[in-house]
């Protein structure tokens, strides 16, 4: 039986892992957690303060690197962060799934870029981690 997402985040924020956070609520999501790992890995390397600020004084910010302008409720609050973040991607990859090869590259470039192409980079960067750290999560018998 699995616990309710609110409870898995709960769980996790207060154990402070955002690793298992992270992981948890993808795999309640019924979407790859090694995925949802390496985006993180390469967006925060896990360090819930982690931010980019640009010139026009907005900044990325959090594990997921949501960006200020765009999504300031979500700074100070790791579950509802790891959920929107989270659940943003799976949306790109359930949409770019429906036109077939490359699809969760062109998500991930989409994530990173805001759109298939520009952030291509971003997407092989996130595979060859994904490599590297699959063996040792092998999580759910992925």
């Amino acid at each position: 039986m699995k616990l309710p997402l609110v409870s898995i985040a709960l769980i996790a924020v207060t154990l402070h892992r955002p690793m298992e956070l992270v992981k948890r609520i993808a795999d309640a999501s019924r979407w790859d957690p090694v995925l949802a790992v390496a985006v993180v890995e390469v967006e925060s390397q896990f360090y819930p303060r982690a931010e980019r600020k640009y010139k026009d004084g907005s900044s990325d910010y959090g594990l997921w690197q949501l960006n200020s302008n765009w999504h300031p409720q979500y700074r100070g609050d790791l579950a509802k962060h790891t959920r929107y973040g989270s659940g943003y991607l799976l949306g790109l990859l359930i949409a770019y799934r429906k036109g077939g090869t490359g699809a969760t590259a062109a998500a991930l470039s989409h994530y990173n870029h805001g759109d298939q192409y520009n952030g291509i980079w971003y997407a092989v960067r996130v595979l060859a981690v994904m490599d590297k750290i699959k063996p040792a999560l092998m999580i759910g018998g992925r």
